[in-house]
């Protein structure tokens, strides 16, 4: 299946604009630019976007990936830190080659980045690099979250639920190298890098 978001469209006109789109297909994700509605989108020369996990238990797919808020290319959408509504648009098609789109729609990713609630909910984690622990200090009124780890593979190396009365995770078994630690909470995914040395 071919699943494509246009970052920052609005209407229902997919493509006339010269908008940034993000494409999931058999190449996996990839950061394009649309030339016109019934073009085949161009993939940019810079991939900005890195995939931090994609998995797909049972009939679902998800997707997490990251990039800068401002890449510097003129083919990429500028992200905001400014509390507001992103407009998207979005295709869906039955197979894995562009075509006319089986299912399509648009929504509003609504964020708050700047605002002071944001900042007050920031997990911190350390020691950084780690030997054998990663200690997990909790924001206020957050009692428990589920942590994620990938190696730089984006392979799944472990998920466990922490409390906030035992904000600890073993890291003897863990090969030395880089990973992402991902911590979802009731309203919020934050995303840090450790070493394991």
């Amino acid at each position: 299946m071919l699943v494509m978001v246009i970052l920052g469209g609005s209407g229902n006109s997919m493509g006339s604009g010269g908008e940034d789109v993000i494409l999931y297909n058999s190449n996996g994700l990839v950061d394009a630019k649309l030339t016109g509605s019934q073009n085949e989108p161009n993939p940019n020369e810079s991939q900005n976007w890195t995939v931090i996990s994609n998995a797909a238990p049972g009939s679902v797919r998800t997707i997490v990936a990251t990039r800068a808020l401002d890449t510097g290319d003129s083919a990429d959408y500028v992200f905001t830190t400014n509390t507001g509504n992103l407009n998207l648009l979005w295709a869906k098609g039955n197979g894995l080659s562009m075509g006319y789109h089986a299912n399509r729609g648009g929504a509003q990713a609504n964020f708050t980045l700047s605002s002071a609630d944001y900042f007050q909910k920031e997990f911190k984690i350390y020691p950084n690099p780690t030997v054998d622990e990663l200690n997990f200090e909790f924001p206020d009124n957050v009692q428990s979250a589920n942590v994620q780890v990938y190696n730089i593979l984006g392979n799944q190396i472990t998920q466990t639920q922490l409390k906030r009365t035992v904000p600890k995770l073993d890291t003897n078994a863990w090969a030395s190298g880089m990973y992402v630690v991902q911590i979802i909470t009731e309203d919020a995914v934050q995303t840090k890098r450790i070493i394991k040395q």
